[in-house]
C-alpha cells in the first residue's frame, strides 16, 4: 500500500507538493523541466527511453545529469578481464544514445529540495522539476576498509576493486602477470553487484587452468569471502553455487566476514568475524575487493532508516513525495537483488506508474494508487561459470526456484546479443525485452 501522505497528494489537483511546479512553462523557465531523471548510466537511459513511449511526455520535456560523458554497459564489465569483451565495446559516448530531444547536462547534484521541487549542481546551478526519477545507482565506501583507498591508488600493488573500470583494467595486468598465487574474491553484504567477485572467482579459474594449465592452477588458492551468512539468499541456489565452487576448487566457506583493513606492504587482508567479533587474517598475492555501497550525499535525505532509498518496493514511489520515483541499484533494499533485469521489469512499470499519475493530475481522476502498477521483485544473476557457459540465477517471488543447469545459449545470450539490443534498440526506446519491439501492454503486468 502506498503510505496516506501519498494518497493524499494523489487526491488533490491543486496546492499539493507533488505538483506545485505543474504549470511551469519550460519556454518561460529554462532551468525547469517536466522530468529530470538523475544518472545517465544503465538505469537512466533505460528510464529516459521508456518513459516517451509509455508516458505522454515528450523527449524535450526530459532533462537528464550525469558528471559523466561515456556511457558503460555494467552487465559486461565483469568480461574485461579474460578479453571475453574490451572496453571499446562496452562503452559509448552518452549522446549517442538518448534522443537528441532530451537535455543532457554533464554535471553532478550536489543537493535535492523535495520540498520545492528543485536540485543543485555541484556548480551551484539550481533546476526545477514536476517529477523527479532517480537513477543514480550507489557509491562505493572504500574508505571504509582502513588501508583501501592507498592500496588501489598504487599501479603495481595486488588490490584491486570492482567498483571502477580502472580497478577491473588493473585486475586484468595482475592476472596476465600471475604465474601462480592465492588470490581472494571478497563480497560484502551491502554491495552493488551480488554476483560480480563470484564471477571473477569462476572466471579466474576457468582463465588459470587455460592459460596457464591444471598444475601451475593448482599451485594457486581461490578463496571466495562474503561478510554474508550464505552464498545466496535462495536454498537451491545457494546449494548449485557451492557445487560450482568445490568442483572448481575454490574455497567458499568463509561467510560472516567482513572486511575491515588492508596492509598493501604485507600483502594481509584482516577481517572481522561478525558472529564471534574475532579478527581473521589473510594472506594474498591479489586481493579483489566488491565492496560495501550506500546512496550518493546527494539521495540521502530521502533515505530509510536503514538508509536505503525510502522508495516503494512495487510501485515504485517515494513513500513520502509522490513525484519522485526511483529504479535500478539505488532502490536497493534487504529483499531485493538489482540486476539488468530487475531494472529492465521497473523500467516499464515506473513509465505506466507516470502515466497514470499525469493522467490523474491532468484530469483530476481519483484512485490512484488502484490504478498503479507493481513491480514483482523478478531478478536474474547471469553467473559465469566458464567461458563458455553461464548459470541464469532467476528468482521470481511468485514461483518456486528452478534451478537449471549452465547453458552456452545463455552465455552467447548474455554476451554477444543482449549488449547490441540494449546499445542498438533498447537505450532509444524500441526494445522492451519480454516483449520484444512492443510496447508491453497492462494487462501484461
Amino acid at each position: 500500500m502506498i503510505a496516506s501522505s501519498t494518497l493524499t497528494l494523489f487526491a488533490r489537483k491543486s496546492g499539493q507538493r507533488a505538483f506545485s511546479a505543474a504549470n511551469k512553462n519550460t519556454a518561460l523557465d529554462p532551468r525547469h523541466s517536466k522530468i529530470i531523471v538523475l544518472g545517465a548510466g544503465f538505469s537512466g537511459l533505460v528510464a529516459s527511453s521508456y518513459i516517451p513511449k509509455i508516458s505522454n511526455v515528450k523527449n524535450f520535456e526530459i532533462r537528464m545529469f550525469d558528471p559523466t560523458v561515456n556511457h558503460i554497459y555494467t552487465p559486461n564489465l565483469d568480461l574485461l578481464p579474460y578479453d571475453i569483451k574490451t572496453l571499446d565495446q562496452i562503452e559509448k559516448p552518452v549522446f549517442q544514445l538518448t534522443n537528441n530531444a532530451i537535455n543532457l547536462e554533464f554535471s553532478s547534484i550536489a543537493s535535492i529540495n523535495p520540498a520545492n521541487n528543485t536540485v543543485v549542481t555541484k556548480d551551484n546551478r539550481e533546476y526545477s522539476y514536476d517529477y523527479l526519477v532517480l537513477a543514480t545507482g550507489l557509491k562505493p565506501r572504500l574508505d571504509k576498509v582502513e588501508g583501501l583507498q592507498e592500496a588501489l591508488q598504487e599501479r603495481d600493488d595486488g588490490v584491486v576493486s570492482t567498483s571502477s573500470v580502472e580497478g577491473i583494467l588493473k585486475y586484468k595486468r595482475k592476472l596476465d602477470s600471475l604465474i601462480a598465487g592465492d588470490i581472494i574474491f571478497y563480497s560484502d553484504e551491502r554491495t552493488k553487484s551480488f554476483g560480480s567477485a563470484l564471477n571473477q572467482a569462476l572466471l579466474t579459474d576457468t582463465f588459470l587452468r587455460e592459460n596457464r594449465g591444471p598444475g601451475l592452477r593448482n599451485m594457486s588458492r581461490l578463496q571466495y569471502v562474503t561478510s554474508r551468512r550464505t552464498l545466496f539468499p535462495s536454498v537451491k541456489y545457494s546449494i548449485r553455487i557451492q557445487e560450482l565452487l568445490k568442483n572448481k576448487n575454490i574455497e567458499y566457506d568463509n561467510y560472516g566476514l567482513k572486511l575491515v583493513e588492508v596492509d598493501a606492504k604485507s600483502k594481509t587482508a584482516l577481517f572481522r568475524n561478525l558472529d564471534s567479533d574475532k579478527k581473521v587474517e589473510k594472506k594474498y598475492e591479489i586481493l579483489l575487493v566488491n565492496p560495501e555501497y550506500e546512496l550518493p550525499e546527494a539521495l540521502q535525505t530521502l533515505a530509510d532508516s536503514n538508509g536505503d532509498l525510502n522508495i516503494h518496493p512495487q510501485n515504485l514511489i517515494h513513500e513520502q513525495y509522490s513525484n519522485i520515483l526511483a529504479l535500478g541499484h539505488c532502490t536497493r533494499s534487504n529483499n531485493f537483488i538489482p540486476s539488468r533485469r530487475s531494472t529492465l521489469e521497473q523500467g516499464v512499470i515506473l513509465a505506466y506508474n507516470l502515466r497514470t499519475i499525469l493522467d490523474s493530475a491532468a484530469n483530476a481522476k481519483g484512485n490512484v494508487a488502484e490504478r498503479l502498477v507493481r513491480y514483482s521483485g523478478v531478478t536474474e544473476v547471469p553467473l559465469f561459470v566458464d567461458s563458455r557457459s553461464i548459470l541464469p540465477v532467476r528468482i521470481d517471488p511468485k514461483l518456486p526456484d528452478l534451478v537449471t543447469k549452465p547453458s552456452t545459449v545463455d552465455y552467447y545470450k548474455e554476451v554477444h546479443i543482449l549488449p547490441e539490443t540494449y546499445f542498438r534498440l533498447l537505450s532509444k526506446g524500441l526494445w522492451f525485452e519480454n516483449t520484444g519491439l512492443r510496447v508491453p501492454q497492462l494487462s501484461t503486468l
